[in-house]
């Protein structure tokens, strides 16, 4: 098809040049975590390239549905194709039976070594999705008694 007369198509727009991608010999491996001078009880993990992945509060319970947010985080723990690092971040225990909160009448009390196998199965199905050789890492709750230095 031919322009209208008295027009004329206008020259496309020159491209910039592209710079070319380099990609590097290796993966750069994460630093090992280091405690932070102020707080010995933190740890610093530092990645220049890529993601890492955390989650936490899964509160599994024997018994029940694979929370919602348990299957997303194995999903992006399988699919995620640069993750440096993989945290969970705690509470994944819900341990009701030794609860401070009172019980409700509805709830079932399940065996304390019940809850521990449940998250162990599922903190080892996190490991699993995970690529070789990415780091996992777990943090842990000390309470402190109120008074006591």
């Amino acid at each position: 098809m031919s322009p209208k007369p008295g027009r004329t198509k206008k020259p496309p727009k020159p491209k910039p040049p592209t710079k070319p991608i380099v990609e590097p010999e290796h993966e750069p491996e994460p630093r090992k975590p280091s405690p932070c001078a102020e707080y010995p009880q933190r740890m610093k993990l530092e990645v220049q390239n890529g993601v890492v992945l955390i989650g936490s509060d899964g509160h599994y319970v024997p018994n029940q549905r694979v929370p919602t947010g348990h299957r997303a985080f194995v999903k992006f723990a399988k699919t995620i194709p640069n993750l440096r690092a993989c945290i969970y971040n705690g509470d994944a225990f819900d341990f009701s039976a030794i609860s401070h909160f009172g019980r409700r009448m509805w709830d079932k009390q399940h065996l304390i070594a019940r809850e521990l196998e449940v998250v162990g199965k599922h903190m080892h199905e996190i490991e699993l999705a995970t690529k070789r050789g990415v780091p996992m890492y777990y943090t842990i709750a000390i309470s402190k008694q109120a008074g006591a230095e």
